[in-house]
């Protein structure tokens, strides 16, 4: 895997463990929002759609 996407309802707390977990051997790109407003799927979509886009992967 070459690329991790971390979708968390906070502002990054998780993305701070898995970069410790992969130690560099992968991308990273965060989604994230405080507050408690849970994503709506089709938002989660459009977010992995830009990525992908972008990364030309």
């Amino acid at each position: 895997v070459k690329n991790f996407l971390v979708f968390e309802m906070s502002t990054g707390q998780m993305l701070e463990d898995v970069r410790l977990a992969l130690q560099g051997y992968a991308n990273i790109d965060f989604h994230g929002r405080p507050g408690g407003a849970v994503p709506t799927p089709s938002e989660l979509a459009n977010v992995v759609a830009r990525l992908y886009n972008k990364k030309d992967l």
